[in-house]
């Protein structure tokens, strides 16, 4: 028979690993929301997008404008001035918000009516 000295101890539960906190730097938006368009659908005048808020805020936001399904080039601002060239095409924007560490996300405004003379 064994003395209680030749016995051994169970071994020690290896002490559980401290969880840590889940990061508290976001990978991806947690709110993006679609632009809307304001002003007049009429040649001579100016629209603007509104980007709405986003969490986190982008560090950058770019615009690309379409006249029917074509990007308009080199419409690439927060406003789009309408010429006779976009006269009867519906008018979107589409917005990209970027930040640091996250993925890019493009969100696209509901279409116009079409623009008119």
């Amino acid at each position: 028979y064994l003395d209680a000295a030749q016995v051994s101890a169970p071994a020690a539960a290896p002490a559980a690993a401290t969880p840590t906190p889940a990061s508290t730097v976001p990978t991806k938006f947690a709110k993006t929301v679609k632009p809307t368009i304001t002003g007049t659908a009429k040649v001579g005048k100016t629209l603007k997008v509104k980007k709405g808020t986003w969490d986190p805020k982008p560090d950058k936001f770019t615009y690309q404008w379409y006249a029917g399904s074509k990007a308009i080039k080199g419409a690439t601002k927060a406003s789009l001035k309408l010429t006779k060239k976009q006269k009867g095409k519906t008018i979107l924007v589409k917005v990209t918000g970027a930040k640091s560490g996250l993925k890019a996300v493009t969100r696209a405004s509901a279409r116009t009516a079409k623009v008119k003379k």
